[in-house]
């Protein structure tokens, strides 16, 4: 593909993607911001041009470069339960060791997502899967008093608050 010049920022930039408008996550999340906010199917569709499954992962994005994590986005697949079910992790931390974090981003926690999550765990109890949530103190279905956190915490999963990376940072040993 040849390149193109960015709507946002103006630059010159060569797609990864044939729909690609945007040199970079955080651009394509400031024209997101800037004409829509509640519209989940522009959404997808705007994150899928960057090869995203969602904008809450692209602004995710945003935040872990802004703080300059280096990430793999759904370059690790994991297996659960029986050989044919197969569930990709939305980013690949590497620590300064050399190992990895396995980082799911969640905006909704559902009672199908939590039954999977327990799953891969259980499947897979050698890797370091941690997840980050939209809003930790949702609660799991309304009138619970069990929160996304609290849920996350005894299934024994570390977790993350999206707006808070220096969690993240001080867990890779950057701080």
């Amino acid at each position: 593909m040849k390149q193109r010049l960015c709507k946002q920022c103006g630059t010159k930039y060569k797609p990864k993607y044939p729909k690609q408008e945007d040199c970079s996550e955080l651009c394509l999340a400031n024209r997101f911001d800037k004409f829509v906010k509640k519209s989940r199917k522009l959404a997808k569709i705007l994150a899928g041009t960057m090869g995203y499954r969602s904008m809450s992962e692209v602004r995710f994005a945003v935040e872990l470069n802004s703080h300059t994590i280096p990430y793999k986005y759904e370059s690790r697949m994991l297996r659960y339960q029986y050989a044919p079910q197969k569930y990709t992790v939305d980013f690949t931390l590497t620590k300064k060791d050399g190992s990895e974090i396995q980082i799911e981003y969640k905006g909704k926690l559902d009672a199908a997502t939590r039954k999977k999550l327990r799953a891969i765990k259980k499947s897979n109890p050698t890797v370091d899967l941690r997840l980050v949530f939209e809003k930790p103190n949702n609660k799991i279905y309304k009138g619970a008093k069990l929160r996304y956190g609290d849920w996350a915490e005894r299934n024994g999963f570390k977790w993350y608050d999206c707006r808070d990376i220096t969690g993240i940072k001080c867990d890779l040993g950057i701080i």
